[in-house]
């Protein structure tokens, strides 16, 4: 049995025991300060969710290093919210998450190779069936020793 089914109070805001474990990806619609017992927090809402999220320091400066401090800038932005045990006075908690998805990488196309003049190695390398590249033949007149 779950504590969690037993005991759970209808609140308006998203707990970690929501997500059973899950990874949810939402956009955020809205954004408002709201008083929670003592504290005032900041709540966010999402399209298609009736529950909000009131973020804590941690999940509020991952916004803000994402889409800056102003909430307006907030709003549209896809996130995902996921549970994970944390450090909550003395002891362990599932605690909810906030991180913003990885854009996929666009493929960097391998940089043109460079055209270099044959040299041996590549004609020994050339496939049998291909004839190797010519190689420029010019007499410049000097003499080929070296005087040490």
């Amino acid at each position: 049995m779950n504590i969690n089914e037993v005991y759970s109070s209808e609140s308006k805001y998203l707990k970690a025991a929501d997500l059973k474990g899950s990874v949810q990806r939402v956009t955020i619609v809205d954004a408002q300060v709201e008083k929670l017992k003592e504290d005032t927090k900041i709540v966010l809402y999402f399209a298609g969710k009736t529950k909000g999220v009131a973020l804590n320091v941690t999940n509020a400066r991952t916004l803000d290093d994402a889409f800056g401090p102003d909430t307006d800038n907030w709003i549209g932005a896809v996130i995902e919210l996921f549970s994970m045990r944390v450090s909550y006075g003395d002891k362990m908690v599932d605690g909810l998450r906030i991180r913003v998805p990885r854009q996929p990488q666009p493929q960097q196309q391998a940089p043109a190779r460079a055209q270099v003049a044959p040299n041996a190695r590549d004609r020994a390398m050339a496939p049998a069936n291909e004839a190797p590249p010519p190689t420029a033949v010019y007499d410049d007149g000097l003499d080929d020793e070296i005087p040490f």
